[in-house]
C-alpha cells in the first residue's frame, strides 16, 4: 500500500477544525470512529498486519476504551489521549488476531504522512516543528540578547533536541503545587503502561519487585522491548531528567506521581555519573533515584538491590555512557548579571540568571522570589524540584549546570553555600525541613544532614523562576 495521508475534520468539534477523513483512504484500508470530543482513532489494515497511525487535534479530549471493526471481522481494543498542550494523540492498540505494530505520529498542523509499508518503528522517532523563535544558538547551546518569539517546541520532542538526557518538553509539577505549570497528567492506557501527557514519554505502571545490579535492569527494559510489551519495541532505562519529570516528592516516602506503583527503592536509570564516563577513579557509579524521589549519583552500577520502571519515547538520545549532549539554542540570556535572565527554550521557564545575594532560610526564599524585579519582569517564585532538575548539566562535575549560562555558580560539595531550595517541604516520614539541589553534580535531598554532611544545609541559595 502506498503513503497516505490523513487529513479532514471532527464532527463534534464546534471549530469545525480539519482533522481526518476517512475519504481520503483507501476504501476498506481504514476504519475511523470518532470517540470523545476532538480526539481521534484511525487504523489502516494490511493483510495480517495493522498499523497503527495517530492524528491530532487542538482540543483536550481522552477517548474511552473502543471497539473497532476490522475488515476481516476481527476485533481491535484501543485507546487513546490527546495531549491539550501539545496536539498530539497517542494511540496504544492490543488487537486480537492480528500482528500489531504500534507507533505515533505528531504533527504541528492538520495532516501527517505515515508510510504504511515496510517495517515501521514502534514509537520511531518523533517528527515535529522546532522552535519557531531565536537564532541558532553559539558554544553551549547559548543565544545572548533579545527574545526568542514563543521560543516553545510545537511538540513533545522537537526534532532539535537529540538528547534524552535534558529537559526538551515542559517539565512536568505535582498537581499539588497551586503555583506551578505544567501539574503532571497520565493517561492509563490499559495494557499496563501509563502515558505522560505532557512528555509524551510511556512509562511502566508498576515496576517489578524483581531486583539485581544495573545490567539485569537494562536487560530487563531491553526483553519488554524485544517481546513489543503493551505495542512498543523501543523500552529502555530513562535518563536521570525523564524519571525527574514524575517525581512527586509532596508524596511522602512515595515520591511518584500517584498513578504509579513503587515497587523497591533504588531506581536504575540510563545515565551513568560523569566520572564513569571518563574513567577516573574507576568509579563504575551511575544515577539513581529513591523511592521518596531522591536523586543520587552515587549508585554502584554492580549494586544487586536496584528496580526500574522502563520507558519508552521521544526517539533517539545519548546512550548510558555517553555525556548528555545539550540542545541546540537551549538558552536564551536576556539582560546581563547581576539582572540578566536564561531562557530555556525547551521547557518554556525563564530563570533569574544570579541568585539570592545572602543564604537563606527555606521560609524567607519565596518571599525574595516575589519581591524580585528583572528586567521589568516580575511574577517570580521558588522552582519545584523538578524544574531545578531540569537545569542540571550531568555531563560536567563541580559545577553541573551550563556555566555560560549561569555564570558564577556556586561550584562544590558538602556545604549549604552549595545547594539552591526548591518550593517542596519534607513531607514525613521524610525527615528534615525542605528539598534543595547541589550543583555539585545535580544530586536532590531534603535537608536532614549534620554539619558536614552531604545533605547538611539549613539555609541555602535560591534561583527564581517564572
Amino acid at each position: 500500500m502506498a503513503p497516505f495521508k490523513a487529513i479532514g475534520h471532527d464532527r463534534y468539534s464546534s471549530r469545525g477544525d480539519v482533522l481526518a477523513d476517512a475519504n481520503s483512504m483507501m476504501p476498506n484500508d481504514l476504519n475511523h470512529r470518532h470517540v470523545g470530543e476532538r480526539s481521534l482513532e484511525m487504523m489502516c489494515t494490511v493483510p495480517g498486519v495493522t498499523r497503527t497511525v495517530t492524528s491530532l487535534g487542538k482540543g483536550a479530549g481522552v477517548g474511552p476504551w473502543v471497539r473497532a471493526d476490522m475488515e476481516n471481522g476481527v476485533y481491535a481494543q484501543a485507546s487513546f489521549a490527546a495531549n491539550q498542550n501539545r496536539r498530539l494523540v497517542v494511540l496504544s492498540v492490543a488487537f486480537l488476531g492480528l500482528a500489531a505494530v504500534t507507533g505515533t505520529a505528531c504533527s504541528s498542523g492538520v495532516s501527517t504522512t505515515v508510510d504504511t509499508g515496510g517495517a515501521t518503528s514502534a514509537g520511531g522517532t518523533t517528527t515535529t516543528s522546532p522552535s519557531t523563535g531565536g537564532a541558532t544558538g553559539g558554544a553551549g547551546g547559548v543565544t545572548t540578547g533579545g527574545t526568542t518569539g514563543t521560543g516553545i517546541p510545537g511538540t513533545c520532542q522537537p526534532a532539535t533536541c537529540g538528547s534524552h538526557k535534558w529537559a526538551c518538553w515542559k517539565m512536568p509539577t505535582p498537581a499539588s503545587e497551586t503555583d506551578t505549570p505544567n501539574h503532571q497528567s497520565y493517561t492509563d492506557l490499559g495494557n499496563g503502561a501509563v502515558l505522560d501527557n505532557i512528555t509524551c514519554l510511556v512509562w511502566e505502571k508498576s515496576n517489578v519487585a524483581t531486583q539485581g545490579d544495573w545490567q539485569a535492569n537494562s536487560d530487563r527494559c531491553a526483553a519488554l522491548a524485544a517481546s513489543n510489551w503493551a505495542g512498543f519495541i523501543d523500552w529502555r532505562l530513562p535518563t536521570r531528567i525523564e524519571m525527574a519529570s514524575i517525581v512527586d516528592v509532596t508524596r511522602g516516602n512515595k515520591g511518584f506521581a500517584s498513578i504509579f506503583t513503587i515497587n523497591g527503592g533504588s531506581f536504575a536509570t540510563g545515565s551513568y555519573w560523569y566520572e564513569t564516563i571518563m574513567g577516573i577513579n574507576n568509579a563504575n557509579l551511575a544515577w539513581t533515584y529513591g523511592g521518596n524521589g531522591l536523586t543520587s549519583n552515587a549508585m554502584p552500577l554492580t549494586t544487586a538491590t536496584q528496580v526500574s520502571r522502563c520507558v519508552r519515547g521521544n526517539g533517539t538520545g545519548e546512550a548510558p555512557n555517553v555525556l548528555a549532549v545539550e540542545p541546540t539554542n537551549h538558552y536564551t540570556i536576556i539582560g546581563a548579571p547581576p539582572t540578566g535572565e536564561v531562557q530555556d527554550n525547551y521547557t518554556g521557564l525563564t530563570w533569574q540568571q544570579a541568585y539570592s545575594p545572602t543564604l537563606l532560610a527555606h521560609a524567607d526564599a519565596a518571599a525574595y522570589c516575589a519581591s524580585l524585579t528583572l528586567n521589568g519582569h516580575t511574577g517570580w517564585r521558588v522552582p519545584a524540584l523538578n524544574e531545578l532538575a531540569s537545569t542540571v548539566n550531568e555531563g560536567l562535575v563541580g559545577g553541573a549546570v551550563n556555566r555560560t549560562a549561569f555564570p558564577n555558580n556556586p561550584n562544590g560539595c558538602k556545604d549549604p553555600k552549595y545547594w539552591f531550595w526548591a518550593a517542596e517541604l519534607a513531607v514525613a516520614p521524610v525527615q528534615g525541613e525542605a528539598w534543595g539541589l547541589s550543583y555539585c553534580d545535580g544530586f536532590t535531598g531534603p535537608n536532614y544532614g549534620a554539619v558536614g554532611a552531604w545533605n547538611y544545609f539549613p539555609t541555602a541559595n535560591v534561583r527564581c523562576v517564572r
